[in-house]
């Protein structure tokens, strides 16, 4: 068991994976490699999602919007999201915020990303390929969680930022991705 930690303050190293008691064992600073930042203060990571193969994909919420590819010993593979490709493909601002990696169809895992201000969830392949988007209007999707085949989607209040005073609550979708219920909504 290890965990995998984000600073999203602009530091040199913003991702961190741990032991449980807190040992370092990696440390990553922001993606030079990808060619997309100019420097540390342009990368403000807010979640990291692992894959079960040990891959794991960090996604730069509070900063240039990408979402950056890794393999299990922290070699970067891919960046995208951000302003790479066309239309839905890119993520805008506050766009990749958090997610899963949806494993509901054991044979076609899928990331799942929370397009907090945006209003809507976006699909892409695990390599990165947009899907489509699912639309929840009147909310703001800040996180992903799975259970069964169920998706629990923690929001900030009812169309956020607009009305920032407005109380929290979490939608359920089912398998088919259509809210069942808004918890205290």
């Amino acid at each position: 068991e290890v965990l995998f930690i984000t600073d999203n303050g602009g530091l040199e190293d913003a991702v961190f994976k741990t032991t449980m008691d807190g040992k370092v064992l990696m440390k990553l600073g922001y993606p030079k490699e990808s060619g997309k930042y100019k420097s540390a203060k342009q990368y403000r990571p807010s979640a990291i999602l692992v894959a079960n193969n040990g891959d794991f994909y960090v996604l730069d919420g509070y900063g240039a919007n990408y979402i950056i590819h890794y393999d299990k010993n922290g070699k970067f593979k891919k960046i995208f999201g951000g302003d790479i490709g066309e239309g839905e493909a890119q993520l805008r601002k506050w766009g990749p915020h958090g997610g899963a990696i949806d494993t509901r169809d054991p044979e076609n895992p899928l990331l799942l990303i929370a397009c907090s201000d945006q209003q809507y969830l976006k699909r892409f392949t695990m390599d990165g390929k947009y899907i489509d988007k699912i639309p929840m209007p009147g909310t703001s999707p800040r996180d992903i969680f799975i259970h069964g085949d169920k998706l629990y989607i923690p929001h900030l209040g009812s169309d956020w930022p607009k009305t920032k005073d407005a109380p929290g609550f979490v939608s359920v979708l089912d398998k088919d991705n259509k809210v069942i219920a808004n918890i205290g909504g």
